[in-house]
């Protein structure tokens, strides 16, 4: 007879953050319907993956970036990058 003990708190799961990585924005305001370049400056992590989002619906990927805002306002850009071992930085 086997018996199987789980004690919570035991497996950690969460993944290792990166730190280091920043958005360097477009050097002038951007109007509606001009192309706004995003770059990650900083840190690069080996076999790294970017993940933008944009704030206003819509994403993309890559160390560098082109997007067009529709519409006038404000947006939270966020980018989100995933190492080759799963560490993730925000």
């Amino acid at each position: 007879m086997m018996i199987l003990m789980l004690t919570p708190g035991c497996l950690d799961t969460t993944p290792d953050e990166i730190t280091g990585i920043e958005i360097e924005l477009p050097l002038n305001s951007v109007i509606e319907g001009d192309i706004a370049t995003f770059q990650a400056t900083g840190k690069k992590p080996l076999g790294a993956t970017y993940l933008w989002d944009f704030g206003d619906g819509l994403g993309g990927s890559g160390e560098f970036v082109n997007h067009i805002y529709i519409e006038e306002g404000q947006y939270s850009v966020i980018l989100t990058v995933i190492d080759d071992k799963g560490s993730i930085g925000v």
